[in-house]
């Protein structure tokens, strides 16, 4: 369902680490609707047995069709498996060029937790070979994981302590709060020029309704709006300006008088949107201590991420598009 309000940050190991013999969900942090900023995209390959090679400094690394088919199956899009794939990649070289190791004893505890889940060793050594692997390859893939999780260690305790200036400008920002109403008109990502200018035309003949007030505001939601408030009439209720994306925060606060509506279409990457503020409050009821253990996880969350992004940098994809079912934008 869509939502307006911020996406939280990935979670940090689980969606960079593909989970012992299944593929991981990226969190799409690699690619746009115009391009790629983060990895290069290569020439297609045609190998009916391959979904994807990526190749840095660090070496390379295939994703077969059916670790790629395994992801699809859970529902993830295609963009966010070949991503994921390219984050693991770079985490596991630079992980292995620091000489991080795992502790050994550690590592004999997880392949003895993963011997528990089965009867006996030879049932288990028959479902590895079911998919393609053998206990030294999964031994070796256990310690990759481990060497990662290191690495996120590593780079967590880099990061410097929220300040009391940092956290009280936080708690301010909580405090002052509106609620609204508004309408989206969807905007398709990798929509056209024309498309777009179909939307907004549509869009901007609602607003001049809107603006009149001559048709109610909830009415004109529940008929043009095109995600999951429509029906309660675009209402969005009380939120703080951190809640929502910066252009629709800058717009729906920038509003004086309750009933206002904005005079021009708000544009985000979800489409237009016609905002109502309906009312202001002041919550006092955040907490200081635990408004600084959100910014501190959000912090190291940013840290962990920006470094991700940093090594994938250094990636080139290659990509089955026939198998994948999806074309890569270039890099910018």
């Amino acid at each position: 369902m869509f939502s307006l309000q911020r996406a939280g940050l990935p979670a940090l190991l689980g969606l960079l680490v593909a989970a012992l013999l299944l593929t991981g969900c990226g969190n799409g942090t690699g690619s746009n609707a115009n391009g790629n900023d983060t990895y290069s995209v290569g020439e297609p390959i045609a190998d009916e047995n391959i979904a994807a090679v990526v190749s840095s400094p660090y070496g390379s690394d295939t994703l077969d069709v059916a670790s790629f088919q395994q992801g699809a199956q859970q529902g993830q899009p295609p963009a966010n498996i070949l991503e994921s794939f390219i984050a693991q990649h770079v985490m596991a070289g630079e992980a292995e060029e620091r000489g991080l190791e795992p502790d050994e004893e550690a590592v004999q505890q997880q392949l003895q937790q993963l011997r528990q889940n089965f009867p006996d060793e030879e049932t288990l050594n028959e479902i590895l070979a079911q998919q393609g692997m053998t206990m030294d390859e999964v031994e070796e893939e256990m310690r990759s994981m481990m060497r990662m999780q290191t690495l996120q260690e590593e780079l967590l305790a880099s990061a410097d302590e929220i300040s009391d200036d940092e956290v009280q400008a936080f708690v301010d920002e909580q405090a002052d709060q509106i609620s609204a109403q508004h309408i989206l008109f969807r905007v398709e990502e990798g929509a056209s020029d024309e498309q777009r200018a179909q939307v907004r035309e549509r869009a901007e003949a609602v607003l001049d309704s809107a603006r009149t007030g001559e048709v109610d505001f909830a009415e004109l939601a529940e008929r043009h709006g095109e995600d999951g408030t429509a029906q309660q009439g675009g209402d969005l209720g009380f939120f703080s300006r951190g809640r929502m994306v910066e252009p629709f925060a800058d717009a729906a606060f920038a509003l004086e008088e309750e009933g206002d509506v904005t005079e021009e279409l708000v544009e985000t990457q979800f489409g237009f949107h016609i905002i109502r503020l309906t009312g202001r409050r002041t919550d006092d009821s955040v907490d200081p201590e635990q408004a600084r253990a959100m910014l501190q996880q959000e912090r190291q969350q940013e840290i962990v991420m920006d470094e991700v992004e940093r090594l994938m940098r250094q990636a080139t994809v290659r990509v089955n598009e026939e198998v994948t079912g999806t074309t890569l934008p270039p890099n910018n």
